[in-house]
């Protein structure tokens, strides 16, 4: 029996939709066999279609909760931030989501010194296609011309460096360096309000000034609004409401080129159009097939996706991925994999970022033990800016606790061994060697955590992979 209904479900390619099928058909018997013969190429097709709709969808939630038109800005130091996945604590952002579709923009911002800084302009679909900061431009104030794909750039200032952006969506994030002290949040916070973004009309005429002061969020309480973030409130939408606001999105969004082998294979099997309201020719059909929890099936097949990826690229049980980081290409599993742990993320020029989630031995990381990781002398990591070392409980937000003390930086104020390594500690107790206390972070979380590395303007020797980061190692002692 068990081998019929296996020819029943032939087609389906991801093991998670097949065992939920074959399921199906052994509580049915043979009743329903040709239906879920008929049935199976689409709920397979259905969960390639939803990992590749789930980056836009996402951008627009995100949009929904942020700033229009002008610059919004948020310091994150704060365990309330949920507005993100991975809230980076080395830089306060700066963000706008723009419509270019009727309307140009420019956004002129002052000179940033030596301080680290990027404004990086990202399409509907995550992709990176601008990044101007300090690791390309040096001190003096720059104007930025943001025009979407049928966009005029001639009325726009002559000084303007111009981007012309793939789709009528866009994300603009920028990030300013900052230790994490109150002197040098405010000292951000007035480089962030002096920000200026003007709106143009798309043929010349006298542009209309739209900010001049942006205002500058504590995200400590909801914005605009919100009570439930962007990404909870995407991955808990139903099936059908993700593909239509799909469909929809991508009337105003142009898919990328590449992507049209993809979409028409979609077509072909599905029925699938951009901008329809049921986002298929013929949706019942589609509706009727698709699994009652194929949501659910779909967020574990991209989990899948990246455990498997991880672990090809695994070193010393931290992954470092540089290839399509920021612009995914036709990856369509990996660019939802990055929207569901750190949607926004940089091109590796500009900053690599590490996940770590167990030992050297593959034992996952818990509050209750004790860690260490050593760089060794002459192996610290090869930036051009700086490093950082996050904490995150296991849902990849910040955990409370009661140091206030969330990432260790290499601008900290480190004790190093005699032999010139530095050895950084892990614990849910404060150390009884104070003078180790700069060495060492809060872990407790009362579950697992994630530890992440992040190098901005990485060296030669972090894209070539000549250098990994060092192993995380339990110890039998608290320091």
């Amino acid at each position: 029996m068990v081998n019929n209904k296996k020819k029943e479900c032939e087609g389906v390619d991801n093991p998670r939709v097949y065992d939920s099928l074959l399921v199906t058909a052994l509580g049915f018997g043979n009743v329903l066999g040709p239906v879920i013969s008929q049935c199976a190429k689409v709920t397979n097709s259905s969960v390639e279609l939803y990992t590749y709709a789930l980056p836009i969808v996402l951008t627009k939630a995100t949009s929904n909760a942020g700033a229009q038109d002008g610059l919004s800005g948020a310091l994150t130091q704060d365990p309330a931030f949920h507005y993100i996945v991975n809230p980076n604590l080395d830089t306060s952002y700066s963000q706008c989501f723009f419509d270019v579709e009727k309307h140009s923009y420019t956004l002129t911002v002052l000179s940033h010194g030596d301080r680290y800084w990027i404004i990086q302009h990202l399409d509907a679909y995550t992709n990176t296609f601008a990044d101007p900061g300090s690791r390309t431009l040096k001190g003096k104030p720059y104007t930025f011309g943001l025009v979407g794909p049928k966009g005029e750039k001639s009325h726009l200032p002559k000084n303007a460096t111009i981007f012309q952006a793939p789709t009528n969506l866009v994300w603009v994030f920028g990030r300013i360096y900052q230790n994490g002290t109150s002197a040098d949040q405010e000292i951000v916070r007035n480089l962030m309000n002096q920000g200026i973004v003007t709106k143009h009309p798309l043929h010349p005429s006298r542009p209309i000034s739209v900010s001049g002061s942006p205002p500058i969020y504590n995200i400590s309480k909801p914005l605009n609004g919100m009570t439930i973030p962007p990404l909870a409130s995407v991955t808990g939408l139903t099936t059908q409401k993700i593909f239509s606001a799909a469909s929809q999105l991508m009337w105003n969004n142009t898919p990328p080129h590449a992507d049209k082998n993809f979409l028409q294979r979609m077509s072909k099997d599905l029925g699938f159009e951009p901008y329809s309201k049921n986002a298929f020719r013929n949706p019942d059909l589609v509706y009727f097939c698709l699994l009652p929890n194929l949501s659910t099936t779909a967020i574990d097949s991209i989990t899948d996706y990246a455990t498997a990826s991880f672990k090809k690229m695994m070193h010393n049980g931290w992954p470092v991925r540089i290839s399509d980081m920021g612009a995914y290409g036709i990856d369509y599993s990996f660019r939802a994999v990055i929207a569901l742990i750190g949607i926004g993320a940089n091109l590796a020029v500009d900053a690599v970022y590490s996940s770590a989630q167990q030992t050297d031995s593959g034992a996952l990381l818990y509050s209750s033990q004790t860690y260490s990781l050593t760089f060794e002398k002459g192996k610290f990591p090869p930036v051009d800016a700086f490093w950082s070392i996050t904490f995150y409980n296991s849902e990849n937000y910040l955990q409370p606790n009661p140091v206030n003390r969330y990432a260790l930086r290499s601008a900290d104020t480190f004790l190093y061994n005699n032999d010139g390594s530095l050895t950084l500690y892990f614990q849910e107790n404060d150390p009884s060697n104070s003078s180790l206390a700069n060495n060492w972070f809060y872990t407790k979380s009362n579950s697992t955590y994630v530890l992440t590395l992040r190098l901005y303007h990485p060296q030669q020797a972090i894209s070539n992979g000549s250098w990994v980061p060092p192993p995380i190692k339990q110890t039998s002692q608290a320091i």
